[in-house]
């Protein structure tokens, strides 16, 4: 089948907070290929997020809880600070 979409995020100054922005945020999938290889690609997805949004990843710090749980530790991506940055 076809490539998934991505989902990229915009800065905007319309955005006032989080509030404004959708819970849940997903892009299209591909497309069946049916009787061919390949298929329709998913459309991207862009996500406006207020000016100053933060963007941090979830790194694995390599050690585990009492339980066995992984633990994740955020580190620093990127910050939106200028209008469609």
């Amino acid at each position: 089948g076809g490539h998934g979409g991505s989902v990229f995020l915009k800065s905007s100054h319309l955005i006032e907070s989080f509030l404004d922005v959708p819970q849940i945020i997903k892009a299209n999938h591909g497309g069946d290929g049916a009787d061919t290889n390949r298929g329709r690609h998913g459309k991207d997805f862009c996500l406006q997020v207020p000016l100053g949004t933060i963007v941090r990843q979830r790194v694995y710090s390599g050690e585990k809880t009492e339980e066995k749980r992984r633990i994740f530790l955020p580190q620093f991506r990127y910050q939106f600070l200028r209008h469609e940055d």
